[in-house]
């Protein structure tokens, strides 16, 4: 019978740690039950992991179910669509607030510096398009590492 935890490119395990960035050995340390003095651990099952991260970004779980919490499409809002030019067919709502804004420069988006320091990010559409919910949620360990930081 064929190992169902291995797929082409690694163990699900190495697949989850290399979509979260880290190592496997890191990846299967915070997997594990949380001790007292480790509040860090979460200790879910990787079924948790594989619903979350390896989904494909169509819109649809592996299996074909459709992922309704991960598109929104707030057309009544008095400011939609919010950045101009954008497409009111694809436009997200669901990150109406950027969840990268607190990664400052390297957020990878379309943005500019005001001449008070704060980010201009009205020329961005990255966290407003249906296809990039995935690797969104995917950096929200770098997220909380950054607001750790502040």
């Amino acid at each position: 019978m064929p190992n169902r935890n291995k797929r082409a490119g690694g163990s699900e395990q190495e697949i989850l740690a290399k979509r979260l960035g880290m190592s496997l050995s890191d990846f299967q340390s915070l997997m594990s039950p949380a001790a007292p003095d480790t509040p860090h651990r979460i200790g879910l099952p990787l079924g948790v992991f594989r619903r979350i991260l390896l989904r494909s970004n169509t819109g649809r779980t592996q299996d074909g179910e459709k992922r309704h919490y991960a598109y929104f499409s707030n057309t009544k809002c008095e400011y939609f669509p919010c950045h101009p030019g954008a497409d009111p067919e694809n436009f997200n709502c669901l990150f109406c607030y950027c969840p990268f804004y607190v990664l400052g420069s390297e957020c990878g988006g379309s943005f500019s510096f005001l001449p008070n320091g704060f980010k201009d990010c009205s020329d961005c559409l990255y966290p407003h398009l249906k296809e990039n919910y995935d690797a969104i949620t995917c950096r929200y360990a770098e997220i909380v590492a950054k607001m750790a930081e502040d």
